[in-house]
């Protein structure tokens, strides 16, 4: 309906009994189950908005659901963390958000490489002032998207490079 709408269904989510906010989760999963399957095959290429006005086409939703859930997984304290995310997925998270960084105008010089596999993202186009920053993939994603301070990263810099908001 619009963003302020969104944010106060957040709040007064947010401020449901553990046992609520599972049923609503239970149920809003339900529903988009159901709304994917109902979906003809034309569909998935009809253009979306995201909520921040971004053109996508409707094919990207599901991506999107299974990021949102993870994260907020994380978010929502439910024991849940980063070190729980399926390796796939963080090196799948990491590329869409330096992807997307890269594409914003003064973003860049930042190379991530992962400690715990052979993962390498870079924000930016290479330059020789680059700043790298190294660490476990998960570690790296944790703080690239604004959920962690990046304590069990190292940089070139010697402290981490400011990075702007996730989204």
């Amino acid at each position: 309906e619009s963003a302020a709408r969104r944010d106060a269904d957040v709040e007064d989510t947010a401020a449901q009994a553990p046992e609520a906010l599972r049923f609503d989760l239970d149920e809003a999963e339900r529903r988009f189950a159901n709304a994917v399957d109902a979906l003809p095959a034309s569909a998935w290429t009809v253009e979306v908005r995201t909520r921040t006005g971004r053109a996508i086409p409707a094919a990207e939703v599901p991506w999107m659901r299974c990021r949102e859930v993870w994260v907020h997984a994380v978010d929502l304290a439910s024991g849940a963390s980063f070190a729980d995310f399926p390796e796939a997925l963080v090196a799948a998270l990491l590329q869409e958000v330096t992807d997307g960084f890269t594409a914003r105008p003064n973003c860049g010089g930042i190379e991530l490489v992962a400690t715990d596999s052979a993962g390498r993202w870079a924000i930016g186009t290479r330059r020789t002032d680059e700043v790298v920053v190294r660490g476990p993939a998960h570690e790296l994603l944790e703080w690239l998207i604004g959920r962690g301070k990046g304590t069990g990263l190292t940089s070139s810099g010697r402290v981490l490079p400011p990075i702007p908001a996730w989204l």
